[in-house]
């Protein structure tokens, strides 16, 4: 879970390049002064554990649906995986999965509360 948090924090708009998450500063950072964050030194292993986990997780996401937001990985749409892939997960798999899922989501939720939040100072400003 501290992986997936941390990975999800630097996959946001960095607040002073917006066309770049701050993980993009971070290593273009790197690359041009050799200097590498912390922030990019926690997030660079996904314990090898649970490595197997988190490529489940980046798949099922891909092909998640999206509507007026960001919908969750359904049960139905799990189980398409697993059965398209062959793979039996153990139940601890599962919930670590859905664990990430919501972290994911929660990120979402932060970031359309910012905007929506953005946007109404913009209009009680300009009204």
């Amino acid at each position: 879970m501290d992986f997936a948090v941390r990975h999800f924090r630097l996959a946001q708009p960095d607040p002073h390049q917006k066309d770049k998450t701050r993980l993009q500063v971070l290593m273009d950072i790197r690359e041009a002064t050799g200097i590498e964050a912390p922030e990019l030194r926690d997030i660079q292993c996904c314990p090898a554990a649970t490595r197997h986990v988190w490529r489940w997780f980046c798949d099922m996401s891909r092909a998640r649906t999206v509507g007026m937001a960001v919908n969750p990985i359904t049960w139905p749409e799990m189980s398409a995986y697993f059965e398209l892939m062959q793979i039996r997960p153990q139940p601890w798999e599962i919930e670590a999965i859905k664990r990430v899922d919501d972290a994911f989501l929660d990120r979402d939720r932060l970031k359309d509360r910012a905007a929506s939040a953005g946007g109404l100072k913009a209009m009680l400003s300009h009204g």
